[in-house]
């Protein structure tokens, strides 16, 4: 939205209410972006993912359960009605997009915004109808200051904007290219520079702008199937969501989508991240005691669990980001033995195991993603040895500002290591094996693997350490 709008109808906002150590991640913005309980019963021939919901409440005159584009969508009557979530979910100087189905009722007389995540005083970004510029506008503003300005990505002419009819609109930064681009029904329809993203971390808002903490510019009209992703998508992809496909393998999927599919008097709208399942291979058995509820035990010779058929990256292991998991070694293999990995296409993007060769646990990352790259890796100390037939915690940390991978074993910081130049592994996902120049299986797993956390931030070690509180240690 610009300065040339007027910005009208001012409504309070609230901060839900939620508890515990969940409170903790998710108001830091941290909540897990995946997760494999592994409590699948005997007999399951794969692991379901999941994440907490992403909750956004209603307020004003805003209705569940209207005709949507698919199922049932979300109406906002102009004036007051409008969602709002407690989190975040993209990070605004990175690549990011987000796609949402749209219906304008009427023509506003000022803008009507339909996805905003707002920083403490101006939007991360905007995706809206412009009534001043009669056409659909996703936009950023200069900094998070009152008087920083809106750089808009549209149509070169005015028009092609039709009330009543469902329209398809995608906004995406590229971080590469440090540009703003908007599809409009599958079109690339305007592009424009952005000189210095800034990130935005207040909560996501549907129907409605919030500047300096003043909700305004209310969507008259039907908004359905938002996806948010923490990358620039392709105009493939782009293609996809327009044809009411999902992102996810091949590709890595929406770190939260909200399908509006809510009954009517629903008090508020939910939203998950996309997670793909993980299939069993081999020697898998489910339904195995774990650390807390099920777990899976792997035979160490030829059982792993698949996260993407094609490819199923759920990370971008450029950035910060958090790999936790709890394992149970059956012996000490003569060789590595691989409890989860991100994969490239030759090297891991990271790799969270037990070490042979130095008989510790260890957490790494790959020189580069050619075939004669050496592992990084943080690691126990020396004089430190890992054990079998005991549950153990890890968490792997990548923390870009500070260019180190870190482990910690129990809660407890084990080893941290230098890795200056990441890479993306972008292939697929794997538990209880490694995956090296192009799908050679190796490194597997010889004991029970349970809940599998992905974050897509560096964990803290305050944070490390309670999340390993989170279930008693036990040797079942």
């Amino acid at each position: 939205m610009g300065n040339d709008e007027t910005r009208t109808g001012a409504v309070s906002t609230r901060t839900d209410d939620v508890t515990g150590w969940i409170q903790r991640v998710r108001l830091a913005g941290k909540p897990e972006r995946a997760e494999w309980r592994l409590d699948e019963a005997a007999g399951a021939t794969q692991a379901e993912g999941s994440t907490p919901p992403r909750s956004a409440a209603l307020y004003g005159a805003a209705t569940t359960g209207v005709a949507g584009k698919k199922g049932t969508a979300l109406q906002l009557d102009g004036t007051s009605g409008y969602a709002s979530s407690d989190l975040a979910v993209v990070d605004t100087d990175r690549g990011f997009s987000v796609s949402a189905w749209v219906k304008l009722d009427r023509k506003p007389t000022a803008a009507a915004i339909a996805v905003t995540q707002p920083g403490k005083h101006n939007p991360g970004f905007e995706l809206y109808y412009s009534a001043a510029y009669d056409r659909w506008i996703f936009n950023q503003f200069t900094a998070d200051t009152s008087s920083a300005t809106p750089i808009r990505a549209m149509a070169a002419q005015a028009g092609g904007v039709t009330v009543g009819a469902w329209t398809h609109l995608v906004g995406l930064y590229d971080g590469t290219s440090k540009t703003l681009r908007l599809y409009v029904d599958n079109k690339l329809v305007g592009e424009t520079p952005v000189p210095k993203a800034w990130n935005a971390q207040e909560g996501l808002v549907f129907g409605a702008g919030r500047y300096d903490g003043v909700m305004k510019s209310f969507f008259p009209g039907s908004i359905d199937e938002v996806q948010l992703f923490d990358k620039p998508l392709s105009a493939t992809e782009i293609g996809k969501l327009n044809s009411l496909q999902q992102i996810a393998d091949p590709g890595r999927p929406a770190m939260a989508a909200f399908s509006m599919d809510e009954k009517q008097g629903a008090a508020g709208v939910d939203g998950h991240g996309v997670v793909v399942p993980a299939k069993f291979f081999g020697g898998v058995t489910p339904g195995q005691p774990g650390i807390d509820g099920n777990a899976a035990a792997f035979n160490g010779t030829n059982g792993y669990a698949k996260i993407g058929q094609t490819t199923g990256p759920h990370l971008n292991t450029q950035q910060n980001f958090t790999v936790s998991a709890w394992a149970k070694l059956d012996k000490k293999p003569t060789s590595a033995a691989i409890i989860v990995a991100q994969t490239g296409q030759f090297s891991p993007g990271f790799e969270l195991y037990y070490t042979a060769a130095y008989d510790r646990w260890a957490f790494n990352q790959y020189s580069a993603d050619t075939a004669d790259a050496t592992p990084i890796r943080a690691m126990q100390p020396d004089g430190t040895t890992a054990q079998a037939g005991v549950w153990v915690h890890l968490v792997g940390v990548h923390d870009v500002s500070a260019h180190t991978l870190t482990l910690y074993v129990n809660g407890t910081k084990a080893g941290q290591t230098t890795l200056s130049k990441p890479f993306y592994g972008g292939q697929s996902t794997y538990i209880g094996v490694g995956s090296y120049n192009g799908g050679q299986l190796k490194s597997y797993f010889p004991g029970t693997i349970d809940d599998v956390r992905l974050y897509t931030s560096a964990l803290t070690a305050d944070e490390v350490r309670q999340l390993s509180q989170q279930k008693a240690l036990n040797n079942r």
